[in-house]
């Protein structure tokens, strides 16, 4: 059950894939998670609106949680990871990194450059609750 007096998660997502981007949704809906979600189907995007969260915090409050595509059309996931990474107001935000690779390099390459959380799609509702209660942002009541 969704507890309407708490605040709700702000989650950026960037996934160039409707059909996972629906996933997401649908998984996050499930665990009864109470967020609101921002997503972009490229890296570019996303960048400029975390700049205008910068510039204006009141009307685009920064995200608390990032879901990002390792592979995207232009600037791939993993660049954006790090540009993330690199800046100190975002530095410290959870990313959890989605991708159908299975390749090690991509794996250590997340970690690397600060990703929290490394999930192969499609995953299930019990990982990702568990990778949420990790970072202590999911209350299931």
């Amino acid at each position: 059950m969704i507890d309407n007096n708490s605040p709700k998660l702000r989650v950026m997502a960037v996934e160039d894939n409707a059909i996972d981007l629906e996933f997401l949704k649908h998984k996050l809906f499930k665990l009864t998670m109470a967020y609101e979600m921002t997503s972009f189907t490229q890296a570019e995007d996303a960048l400029f609106f975390l700049q205008k969260s910068l510039d204006d915090p009141q009307s685009n409050p920064l995200p608390q949680l990032f879901f990002l595509d390792l592979k995207l059309p232009g600037e791939s996931g993993l660049e954006l990871l790090k540009k993330i990474k690199s800046h100190p107001e975002f530095a410290k935000i959870p990313v959890i990194m989605m991708t159908v690779s299975d390749k090690i390099e991509d794996l250590v390459s997340t970690y690397k450059h600060g990703g929290t959380f490394f999930m192969r799609k499609p995953w299930d509702e019990k990982i990702l609750q568990e990778v949420l209660a990790q970072l202590k942002i999911w209350n299931k009541i």
